[in-house]
C-alpha cells in the first residue's frame, strides 16, 4: 500500500485548546498514555522532544543543502533542554510509531489555532463563489516530492518517479515520497496532507469525504473522468486544468460575448486554433456517453498557447474568464510548499527509517504552523488601520521567523506571561512579513493572488459580466 500517513487539518475538534494548552505536557502526555506511547516516566519528556523537533525544523534553513540529520537534531535538543542523552537513545525514541501519532495529534490540534478568519483575499473569493454556486470553501490540491536516501527503498514503499542518476551503480533504486496536500485559500493554510511513495496515483488523494460542498482547483495531473463523477457525487464543484489532446466532443460552443459558434460543434476542443479570432471559447463537451461537462479554451499571449479548463460550474453562473482567473489562484498552494522547503527544512531527510522520516516531515509542517500562530497573534495585538489593509506573505513569514525554541519551551511549561513575552519579541518583524506591491512580472503572469481575487470579486458584482444569460447544461446522466 502506497499511503504512509494522513493528516486531517480540516477536522473540527471538541477540545477547547488555546496557546497555553496546545503544547502542554499534560495534554500531550494524556494522549501518549492513551495510545500506549507513554507507559512510564522517562528522562526524555515527549512534549520537550516534539518542541525540539519543531525548533530544529525552523532554524535549519536558508542553506543550499537543507537536510534533516539526527546529529543536528541531537545538538538542538541538548542545547534547548540541557539534557545529556546519547545519540542512540534519542534515535530509538524517535523511531517509535506511537511518537509519530502523538506528533500528528499535536499538529492537528495546533492547526485549529492557526486558521485565519481575517484573510481578506480568501474571504472575497469565497463570497463570490458562495453567492454563485453555494460552496463552503475553496480547496487547491497539489503535490510535492521529497528525495530520500537510496537505502530507504529497501525499508518501505518509497519508489521515486525518477531513475537512479548514479551510472556507476545502476542497481541502486531512487527513493522519494510525495506530499498530496489540500490548501484552503479561505483559511490560508493546509487542510489535509496524504504522504505516499512518489509514484502513487495523485488522483486518489483529494479526500473528498472530509469536505462539504467545496470548490476544488486541480492541475492537469488529476484529470480523470472517474474523478469528475466522484466529486460530483459528493456534492463538490471543480476546476481542472484540462489537456489539449483530450478526445472530448464539442456539442455546443460560444465566444466571450455569448454568441454561438456553430462551426465548433462536433469538433474536438483543440481544433479551430485561431487565437486572434477565438481568444476565448466556452464549450459544452461530451466527456463520455453519459457525461456532459463544461470546457473553456482561453488564449494565453504570454506563452502563445491555449489554456484549457474543465468544470462542472454552469456557464449561467460563472463567466469563462473568471473560471480561468480562479484556477490561477492555485499559486497559493505552491507558495506554501516553497515556504516549507526554503524555511522549514522540508527538502531532504538523511535517514532511511520510515518513522523518523515521517516525524521530520511532521516537524516541518508543525514549525510552519507555529510561525503562522505567531504572525496571527502579532496581528491581533497590533490591529491598526494600516495593517488591516495589508496581508501577511506566507513566504516572508516563514523566512523572517526563525528560532521558535524559546516560545515552544514556554508553551511546554504553560507559562502564560513567558509565552506572550516570547511572542512580543517578534513584533519588530511584522512589517517585514507583510505583502508588498507585486512586481510587474507577477502582474503580467497573473501570479499575484490578491490582484486576481480583486478582479474576480469586482467582476462578480458586475452581474451582467459575471453571470451570463447563455446556459450550458452540465449534466451527469445516471
Amino acid at each position: 500500500m502506497s499511503l504512509l500517513s494522513q493528516i486531517n487539518l480540516y477536522i473540527q475538534r471538541a477540545e477547547l485548546l488555546n496557546i497555553l494548552t496546545v503544547f502542554s505536557k499534560e495534554l500531550i502526555n494524556n494522549f501518549a498514555r492513551k495510545n500506549g506511547t507513554l507507559k512510564r516516566q522517562r528522562k526524555v519528556a515527549i512534549a520537550e522532544l516534539l518542541s525540539a523537533l519543531l525548533t530544529y525544523a525552523s532554524t535549519n534553513q536558508n542553506s543550499n543543502n537543507i537536510t534533516f540529520t539526527l546529529n543536528g537534531f541531537h545538538k538542538c535538543y541538548s542545547d534547548m533542554f540541557g539534557i545529556d542523552i546519547s545519540s542512540k537513545a534519542l534515535h530509538n525514541r524517535l523511531r517509535s510509531e506511537g511518537l509519530l501519532e502523538v506528533m500528528k495529534n499535536t499538529i492537528e490540534n495546533l492547526s485549529m489555532l492557526v486558521k485565519d478568519d481575517t484573510n481578506e483575499t480568501g474571504l472575497k473569493l469565497l463570497e463570490a463563489y458562495r453567492q454563485s454556486v453555494g460552496v463552503n470553501d475553496i480547496i487547491m490540491v497539489d503535490g510535492s516530492e521529497i528525495s530520500l536516501r537510496y537505502s530507504a527503498y529497501d525499508n518501505f514503499n518509497c519508489k521515486a518517479k525518477t531513475r537512479n542518476p548514479d551510472k556507476t551503480n545502476p542497481d541502486k533504486k531512487s527513493a522519494a515520497i510525495k506530499l498530496h496536500t489540500g490548501f484552503s485559500i479561505v483559511n490560508n493554510m493546509p487542510t489535509h496532507i496524504d504522504i505516499t511513495e512518489a509514484v502513487a496515483n495523485e488522483r486518489e488523494h483529494l479526500s473528498p469525504d472530509i469536505y462539504e460542498q467545496v470548490l476544488y482547483l486541480c492541475d492537469r495531473g488529476y484529470v480523470s473522468e472517474a474523478l469528475y463523477l466522484l466529486l460530483i457525487s459528493k456534492g463538490h464543484y471543480f476546476i481542472f486544468r484540462g489537456k489539449e489532446n483530450c478526445a472530448y466532443k464539442i456539442i455546443h460552443a460560444m465566444d466571450g460575448n455569448g454568441a454561438t459558434l456553430h462551426e465548433f460543434e462536433g469538433c474536438k476542443p483543440c481544433q479551430h486554433l485561431n487565437g486572434s479570432k477565438y481568444p476565448l471559447v466556452d464549450m459544452a463537451v461530451q466527456v463520455n456517453d453519459d457525461t456532459v461537462l463544461r470546457m473553456i479554451r482561453i488564449y494565453n499571449p504570454v506563452d502563445d498557447k491555449f489554456n484549457y479548463f474543465i468544470t462542472n460550474i454552469d456557464a449561467s453562473r460563472v463567466a469563462a474568464s473568471v473560471i480561468a482567473d480562479t484556477y490561477r489562484t492555485r499559486w497559493s498552494c505552491e507558495i506554501m510548499f516553497k515556504a516549507l522547503k526554503s524555511s522549514n527544512s522540508l527538502c531532504s531527510i538523511n535517514s532511511s527509517i520510515k518513522e523518523i522520516i515521517l516525524l521530520f516531515i511532521y516537524a516541518s509542517i508543525g514549525s510552519y504552523l507555529v510561525k503562522k500562530l505567531i504572525a496571527k497573534q502579532l496581528q491581533k495585538k497590533k490591529r491598526d488601520d494600516q495593517r488591516k489593509k495589508r496581508e501577511i506573505s506566507l513566504l516572508k513569514m516563514a523566512s523572517s521567523i526563525r528560532d521558535i525554541g524559546p516560545l515552544l519551551k514556554a508553551m511546554v511549561k504553560g507559562a502564560k506571561s513567558t509565552i506572550y513575552n516570547e511572542i512580543s519579541k517578534f513584533e519588530g518583524l511584522l512589517d517585514s512579513m507583510m505583502r508588498t506591491k507585486p512586481s510587474q512580472r507577477d502582474i503580467d503572469l497573473k501570479k499575484d493572488v490578491s490582484l486576481l481575487v480583486d478582479k474576480i470579486y469586482n467582476t462578480h458584482h458586475m452581474t451582467k459580466d459575471f453571470l451570463i444569460p447563455h446556459k450550458i447544461d452540465v449534466t451527469i446522466k445516471a
